[in-house]
């Protein structure tokens, strides 16, 4: 997110006591190249040029509720195209079930394997165009770590 702060004015919605590893980094290197940080969805603003959702990742595995639900609402109203990372937020990775309210993207951009769950259940409500980069990681680990379900995809 940070090299896309470069490309547009962003914001970015953090619940930053729950941040570790990799996402505390990614959060510092936003900061760093003049990312400003929002500490309530209210203030998000619609007249940004896109909206980044990285708000939960793929291991969700219960209900939104709370203020994740609020903002995910919140969201969903603004006239903003949405660019979601990995999978929507809200939207469950492997069965594609929306869980409890999910962000509705333009666009999602998913990495190293296709989850099931992009091509499943309510998915298509809440994904957009689907766009995969592999990151360049070897074929033996994406075999390792990939579900044994297959996409057939148009010809």
């Amino acid at each position: 997110m940070a090299r896309l702060r470069k490309l547009f004015r962003a914001q970015s919605l953090v619940a930053e006591e729950k941040l570790q590893g990799d996402a505390a980094s990614a959060k510092q290197m936003f900061v760093d190249t003049g990312g400003r940080i929002l500490k309530d969805y209210q203030l998000i603003d619609d007249t940004a040029e896109l909206l980044i959702d990285a708000l939960l990742g793929t291991g969700l595995d219960r209900a939104v509720t709370g203020l994740f639900a609020d903002a995910i609402a919140h969201v969903n109203k603004l006239l903003i195209p949405v660019l979601a990372i990995d999978i929507p937020s809200g939207l469950n990775a492997d069965t594609g079930n929306i869980m409890g309210c999910a962000i509705c993207a333009d666009i999602t951009i998913t990495f190293i394997v296709l989850k099931k769950g992009l091509f499943t259940g309510l998915a298509a409500d809440c994904c957009g165009t689907v766009i995969f980069s592999d990151l360049e990681v070897p074929n033996k680990i994406i075999q390792a770590i990939s579900s044994k379900e297959q996409l057939l995809v148009p010809r």
